[in-house]
């Protein structure tokens, strides 16, 4: 309960002193094709959609509202859509070679704010980039009971905009990135063997921003930087799928 001197921001704000905050909800619209080609070595997919998000729980400021009261709390502030695209495609050009391409486009945007929301309409939602995509190739060779493999994955990670930081509308620009993944090794039966390279280019992935609990020094930005080139030695052992009795 906050006190009553807080109830004109709380009565703008469209919430009950005490009362917590609800549940969101989200309503999704879908429409795609699923297809294959040249006798099921080439198989594609493709979907539009519409997302509808209400009853969004996010901070809202009453001292936005009203000098007096200061506090700030989580309440269910406002509305978003979002819309996009996804296209995934794979590929066996030849044998014992895969090929998976998929990209995807996204524009989430707020549509609706109440007094005190830390959002204004048509800001970005945060840290959603529009575009992202991946390629990934495997090639293995069989040796009898065993077969060598050799894998490797592209990602990409398109610009997004932080409000973490900076209040809406201006935010702060989260550059894109790319990351390489190499995998080599053997295979037979349930194991598999295999030297990686996570992130091989070394590339200092800009993943958000970091909310100090002190604030931001001017000119000291600060960034949750993804791992950094990893290279290693893995493990790995299937597990039958008991309820095929595979």
């Amino acid at each position: 309960m906050l006190p009553p001197f807080c109830d004109a921001a709380l009565a703008k704000a469209g919430v009950e002193n005490g009362a917590p905050f609800n549940s969101d909800s989200l309503w999704s619209y879908e429409l795609g094709s699923k297809n294959a080609w040249l006798n099921g070595r080439v198989q594609s997919r493709i979907a539009a959609y519409r997302i509808d998000w209400k009853g969004i729980q996010q901070i809202t400021s009453l001292g936005a509202i009203d000098p007096l009261c200061t506090y700030i709390l989580v309440a269910n502030a406002g509305a978003a859509v979002s819309t996009g695209g996804e296209l995934e495609v794979d590929a066996v050009p030849m044998d014992n070679l895969t090929l998976n391409f998929a990209t995807g486009y996204e524009d989430a945007r707020i549509t609706q704010v109440t007094p005190g929301a830390l959002t204004v309409v048509g800001q970005p939602i945060n840290q959603v980039p529009k575009w992202t995509g991946s390629i990934t190739a495997q090639y293995s060779v069989p040796l009898g009971e065993r077969s060598l493999f050799l894998r490797s994955q592209t990602t990409f990670v398109g610009e997004r905009t932080s409000f973490v930081n900076v209040v809406p509308p201006t935010g702060r620009t989260l550059s894109e990135y790319t990351l390489e993944n190499l995998r080599f090794g053997v295979r037979q039966g349930p194991w598999e063997v295999g030297i990686f390279a996570r992130n091989l280019f070394d590339v200092r992935a800009n993943l958000g921003d970091v909310n100090p609990e002190v604030g931001e020094l001017p000119g000291r930005t600060r960034w949750l930087i993804g791992t950094p080139r990893t290279i290693g030695i893995e493990v790995r052992r299937g597990w039958p799928d008991l309820a095929r009795g595979k």
